[in-house]
């Protein structure tokens, strides 16, 4: 099983993409994604994606440089 441990599902060139990029991931045997949390926008879109998406999971938290 293949696991993306750290992808940025939310990112503008993905996000405006991501059936073909669920689509894609899943063609190459790409079981479950976690999407990765920048800011507090950013989790308002991982927030629908994970809703949508049952194999995808999302993460909140503050960097330690912020």
């Amino acid at each position: 099983m293949i696991v993306d441990s750290h992808c940025h599902l939310d990112f503008p060139n993905l996000y405006d993409n991501l059936e073909q990029v669920v689509a894609r991931a899943e063609s190459n045997k790409v079981k479950y994604l976690l999407s990765i949390c920048t800011t507090t926008e950013s989790f308002k879109k991982i927030e629908l994606i994970i809703k949508k998406y049952k194999n995808i999971y999302g993460t909140f938290g503050i960097h330690p440089h912020e």
